[in-house]
Order: C-alpha cells, then sequence, then structure tokens
C-alpha cells in the first residue's frame, strides 16, 4: 500500500449507517466509494479492499485477519492454554470448538473477480474464511474454518 494514498477508514455515521472514510469525505456505499477513490481497487490495495468489502457487508463483526503468523501464534497458544482450564458454560471460550485448520489463512487474494481474505469474529475469536465478488456487488459469504 502506498503512503502517498489518503486516509482510508470504516465506522458508523450519526444514524448509525455503515460509512467508509476517504480523507474527509465519507461515503454511505461502497461503490460511491470506490468511484471516488478507485485506488482501493488497485491490487496494490488489496487489504484496504478487503476492509471495505469486509465493513459494508457485515459492520464491525468481523475483522480482517492482517498479521497472519502473529494471528496463528496467538490462537494457538490461546487455545492450548485454555484446553488445560475446566469447561464453564458460563465463559465463551475458543476451545469450546475444534481447533481450525489456521493454515488456510493466507492474504486477501482476487481470482477471476472472486475476493477471498479471512477475518476473526469478534465476539467468538474465531476465523472465517470469506469469499465473494471482489466489485462488491453482491453478499460475502462467510465461513468458519
Amino acid at each position: 500500500m502506498s503512503k502517498d494514498l489518503p486516509f482510508v477508514g470504516f465506522g458508523f455515521g450519526d444514524q448509525g449507517q455503515k460509512i467508509g472514510i476517504v480523507g474527509a469525505r465519507e461515503f454511505e456505499f461502497l461503490t460511491d466509494m470506490f468511484i471516488d477513490a478507485s485506488f482501493i481497487r488497485d491490487p496494490a490495495n488489496i487489504t484496504l479492499l478487503a476492509k471495505g468489502l469486509n465493513h459494508f457487508d457485515q459492520g464491525m463483526e468481523y475483522a480482517l485477519i492482517e498479521d497472519i503468523d502473529g494471528f496463528s501464534e496467538n490462537y494457538r497458544k490461546t487455545f492450548a492454554a485454555e484446553e488445560d482450564q475446566p469447561f464453564d458454560q458460563f465463559i465463551s471460550s475458543i476451545s469450546n470448538f475444534e481447533m481450525p485448520d489456521l493454515d488456510q489463512l493466507a492474504p486477501p487474494k482476487i481470482t477471476d473477480e472472486q475476493i477471498v481474505f479471512y477475518v476473526v469474529h469478534q465476539g467468538l475469536d474465531m476465523p472465517y474464511r470469506v469469499t465473494g465478488a471482489a466489485d462488491g456487488r453482491s453478499k460475502l459469504t462467510y465461513s468458519p474454518l
């Protein structure tokens, strides 16, 4: 990603609507953001594209996994530590689930106009594979690993 790019962020507007921000401009629709800030669709900025697609599809429920090695290492350590703890139905734990195939994790990639990237569910701390149209014209598919 070029350091010469304007600020790009994602959040919520005054009415709770999902928005994207480029520089000082706010966008309520991803397609408008793509028109005004076409650099987001440049392959060199695929991380921004994945973040935008994810945000406009799911809001803040999922976060893009950018540091794959760090995420995998921390997940494995947490999973192992939690397995040694007694089960408590009132405490959510990643070890309540099977260990996901973390070897699938990879940077965002576009093939034949379809994007694949990986996110973590903010509440469950579980990784998901996300697939869908790279142009944002349809809902994304979120599949647990």
